[in-house]
């Protein structure tokens, strides 16, 4: 967990967060059906909770660095500006790949973005701020048009602009007391569902659509989303740090396993019967909470899994953050020659990850450590004169 506050670490923590960009990233490239019993299921199709995860270990991680520095005055100013160089490297690199195919998506004719859109956008998007339009895109899933895709260069980007929005929020909701804390996460859950049977009753397919804030048509879904995950974030990190016997009720010996919890999460946001929404609705405030708690009990962690952990982690927000242009990028450079679903899902999946590892491995760092030297008042490596 970078820029942790305390020596306390989470390696399973920064596991579940790979797993779940990595079913993420299935999920964009995947366009195989399931037909079963006369009702056609595609896979990862609960693959949307990953988001809510995502931002509930945003709420964790948060509490855990930071929630006693904020208390004490830590200004807003100061933790914007470390959540932007933890957040920026990866970023750059995809909107830059993302507006790429982008361009070459407007010489196609494949979207109505023009090419005075598609720099807007990205100029805006590097900003971490939306660019509202009504245009349309096409999506990963060639069945599919996206329309008014908010980070229309790097579409599953989104969710940046809403993790800087919890970062405003969470210097407030670290002050309220606990029973406050509960009021306002069950409040912006309970909109969420409301919101989210809004626009799932919209086109007539479902009862709850969970996969809002993304476009211009779901946007406000995407501020109750954060309220909610990063509250139940905090308050999860609530519990385990202060409720141990709340945590030894709720989380079964069964996943004192770090394999136990990531197969569990996998399978989860694999699923492809939903029943309308509802087990979505019901896996954010039962299983996904239940894995948080399980993954960040200190006792999973031994030698044999921590570095598998550590690398799931390292690859999440790479993998998370390339992904979409590099998929792009494979399906319009075989254009004319196409590919089996499952031979493109191989070869995007696989160039994804090799170029996650790559930003990890050698870009990150180095951008971060000239970022830290810009914002944070940090050394800067030293200037190689020629």
């Amino acid at each position: 967990m970078t820029g942790a506050a305390t020596k306390e670490r989470f390696p399973v923590l920064d596991g579940i967060r790979g797993v779940a960009a990595i079913a993420v990233m299935l999920d964009h490239f995947m366009s195989e059906e399931i037909h079963l019993f006369g009702h056609t299921l595609y896979p990862f199709a609960q693959s949307a909770v990953a988001v809510d995860l995502f931002f509930m270990l945003s709420g964790f991680v948060l509490a855990h660095s930071y929630g006693e520095r904020v208390r004490a005055g830590m200004p807003l100013k100061a933790l914007l500006a470390r959540r932007v160089v933890r957040l920026y490297p990866a970023f750059v690199v995809g909107t830059g790949l993302g507006l790429i195919a982008l361009l070459l998506l407007v010489g196609t004719r494949a979207t109505s973005f023009s090419l005075g859109q598609s720099l807007e956008s990205a100029a805006v998007n590097l900003l971490f701020l939306p660019f509202f339009s009504t245009c349309s895109l096409e999506d990963m899933k060639i069945h599919h048009m996206a329309t008014g895709p908010l980070f229309p260069a790097d579409t599953p980007t989104w969710t940046l602009f809403f993790e800087m929005i919890g970062t405003v929020q969470f210097i407030g909701l670290a002050r309220l007391r606990t029973k406050a804390l509960c009021l306002f996460t069950a409040l912006a859950f309970a909109i969420f569902i409301v919101y989210g049977v809004h626009i799932g009753l919209s086109p007539g397919r479902e009862a709850f659509n969970p996969s809002v804030g993304w476009s211009e048509t779901n946007f406000l879904g995407g501020f109750l989303r954060i309220a909610f995950g990063l509250g139940a974030g905090m308050l999860l990190h609530h519990v385990h740090r202060w409720r141990p016997e709340i945590v030894r009720r709720l989380v079964p010996d069964a996943l004192r396993r770090p394999w136990i919890v990531y197969g569990l999460l996998l399978a989860l946001l694999a699923n492809p019967i939903g029943f309308n929404g509802v087990v979505t609705a019901v896996s954010l405030v039962t299983m996904i909470p239940i894995l948080l708690l399980a993954a960040a009990d200190p006792a999973l962690t031994n030698k044999r899994t921590e570095s598998i952990s550590r690398l799931f982690g390292a690859l999440s927000y790479p993998i998370f953050c390339l992904h979409y242009p590099i998929g792009r990028l494979i399906l319009i450079a075989s254009h004319g020659h196409p590919m089996s679903n499952p031979a493109f899902t191989t070869i995007a999946a696989a160039t994804s990850i090799l170029s996650a590892y790559a930003a990890a491995r050698w870009l990150e760092p180095l951008c971060r450590t000239w970022l830290g030297g810009w914002l944070l008042d940090r050394p800067r490596p030293p200037t190689v004169a020629v």
